[in-house]
């Protein structure tokens, strides 16, 4: 095993250790974590576009309340004009090109309050700790966390997966496969090691 191992097992946590205690996996071996250059990169590109969002959709509301303003000016034209050539007409549409751009940013302001609070947190919460007699995967998730475990001797076959994102999934001998997403540091590496500690070597 070498240092950076030895290092990362010092600061595994009091629970993730007794979650290993608990399903008799044996001394860690080896710990993996999703890339952090990775999650970082993504997490300053979110504030950014968080705060760019955040700006825009005040613009937005003060040239919403701009636009009221002149509204209000204007006395609604007769039933005979026409109203394609009235300034209440005009008005009314860019009240409604405001409206459509609010709602659009809105959405997307939605998106990142997900990706900064919830999507991120659990990637970077991503973790798998290969132990002597099996492994765990464990993610964070809105309400606890997610942990799937399996042992060495259940894994009959290890096959990669191509779906929205690129996978290796652990199949079982009996029951559900346990699916290793291609997000993880040294992912080569944390798949020779479970290819060596299952004997699934030529899988």
């Amino acid at each position: 095993m070498s240092q950076n191992q030895d290092m990362t097992q010092l600061i595994i946590s009091h629970e993730d250790q007794s979650l290993i205690e608990a399903h008799g996996l044996g001394p860690l071996l080896a710990l993996y974590h999703a890339p952090r250059r990775e999650i970082r990169y993504l997490t300053f590109s979110s504030i950014i576009l968080f705060l760019a969002l955040c700006v825009f959709i005040i613009l937005t509301l003060i040239d919403w309340q701009h636009v009221l303003a002149l509204s209000a000016q204007h006395p609604r034209a007769s039933l005979a004009a026409d109203p394609l050539s009235t300034p209440q007409w005009q008005l009314s549409t860019e009240q409604l090109m405001l409206f459509r751009s609010l709602v659009d940013a809105s959405m997307l302001f939605l998106l990142e309050l997900f990706l900064l609070f919830v999507s991120i947190p659990a990637e970077k919460s991503r973790r798998v700790m290969v132990c002597e007699y099996g492994l765990l995967q464990i993610r964070k998730r809105l309400q606890g966390q997610r942990v799937e475990m399996i042992y060495w001797e259940e894994i009959q076959a290890i096959e990669p997966v191509f779906t929205w994102t690129e996978q290796t999934r652990l199949i079982r001998k009996e029951g559900k496969p346990l699916a290793l997403p291609k997000r993880y540091e040294r992912f080569d590496e944390l798949l020779a090691q479970i290819r060596l500690c299952s004997n699934n070597g030529g899988n």
